[in-house]
């Protein structure tokens, strides 16, 4: 009893010295004014309702790598093309979606139809014309001339070969009878130049005041053979002035495509095909030898063409020969007036049986 009345006295006097110590250091409060109180007292309860949070325990165990999963977002139809844009989220407007519009087409008065664009047609390309093997410059065709004819023309040369000039001439009247009136002919030498220019006078003296007349020209090889034949018509006049019209064609009249030159031929048949300008209604292909003699021929019925154009032509020219045998290929329109040559054309080919 008396250990426990002595600890009981032991514990009192500490407790009355912590609270001696404590009135010493605490200081008197400032008393509130009297309309304040309820104001305090008010906040006072307000404070006294306000949970204070506890302090976080830290851990101390070994963080884990929890996986994280992206947030999924709902795939929106996209915009039809010509329809309203979607709203930007940073405005927080609520997205309205409108059905899509349908193709349906409308008319529409106004509307201008503009022409779909279409595949620009080819265009054949034209096969060059070759230039004709005597060209006439002046005069030309159907030329009103007085003597003295003033000639121009260029001639293809051939090696050894020579040219020939010739007027005809025959009454204006259709049916009389044709006479030549002046020829020239002239030799060439082996080496020629390729092309010759012609420019002399021609003059002439004329029973009748006018006379209906051909100007023709024509160049033979080394055997004689015609290489090249062209020809104007004009009307002569006794006496008066010249007038001349433009010249004429300068490309060559009878093209010949097939055979080309100097091509082997077998089979006793030779094929001919071109395109020609005509001014009859036929043409004349014959094969002529070095001697002189014809190994083939045919005519062929052509319809020159209303437009003044070229018209194809193909004829078949049987032949006979017992050797190979070089031959010239004549293609050849005559006049129906003046007996003769009005144009000719030709290549040299080699003929096997």
């Amino acid at each position: 009893m008396y250990r426990f009345t002595l600890v009981l006295s032991f514990i009192l006097l500490i407790l009355l010295g912590v609270g001696c110590s404590r009135l010493q250091e605490t200081t008197v409060p400032t008393p509130l004014p009297l309309d304040y109180i309820p104001t305090a007292v008010q906040l006072t309860l307000q404070a006294a309702q306000t949970d204070t949070p506890d302090d976080i325990p830290t851990s101390t165990s070994t963080p884990t790598n929890i996986p994280f999963a992206f947030p999924t977002i709902p795939q929106l139809d996209s915009p039809t093309p010509g329809g309203p844009l979607p709203t930007s989220p940073a405005n927080n407007q609520t997205v309205t979606l409108s059905p899509t519009p349908s193709a349906t087409a409308t008319s529409n008065p106004n509307a201008t139809a503009t022409p779909r664009p279409s595949r620009a047609p080819s265009l054949t390309p034209t096969p060059t014309l070759p230039p004709a093997g005597v060209q006439i410059n002046s005069p030309g065709p159907m030329s009103r001339v007085a003597s003295p004819l003033k000639l121009t023309a260029n001639l293809r040369a051939v090696a050894s070969g020579s040219y020939n000039v010739e007027l005809w001439i025959e009454p204006l009247q259709p049916g009389g009878d044709p006479r030549l009136l002046y020829r020239e002919v002239e030799r060439l030498i082996s080496n020629p130049v390729e092309w010759l220019y012609l420019d002399q006078h021609i003059e002439f003296e004329l029973d009748r005041v006018s006379e209906y007349g051909q100007l023709r020209i024509t160049v033979l090889d080394s055997f004689g053979r015609a290489v090249s034949i062209n020809s104007i018509n004009v009307i002569l006049l006794q006496l008066g002035q010249s007038s001349l019209t433009p010249a004429g064609l300068k490309t060559e009249s009878l093209v010949i495509n097939e055979p080309t030159p100097n091509h082997l031929i077998q089979g006793g048949v030779l094929i001919v095909s071109g395109i020609a300008l005509p001014t009859e209604d036929f043409i004349h292909a014959q094969l002529v030898t070095a001697d002189g003699r014809t190994v083939g021929s045919a005519d062929y019925a052509v319809i020159p063409s209303s437009d003044g154009s070229y018209v194809p032509y193909s004829v078949e020219v049987p032949y006979q020969v017992e050797i190979p045998t070089w031959v010239r290929l004549q293609v050849s329109e005559s006049s129906s007036r003046i007996a003769g040559i009005d144009h000719l054309s030709s290549v040299q080919v080699l003929l096997s049986p």
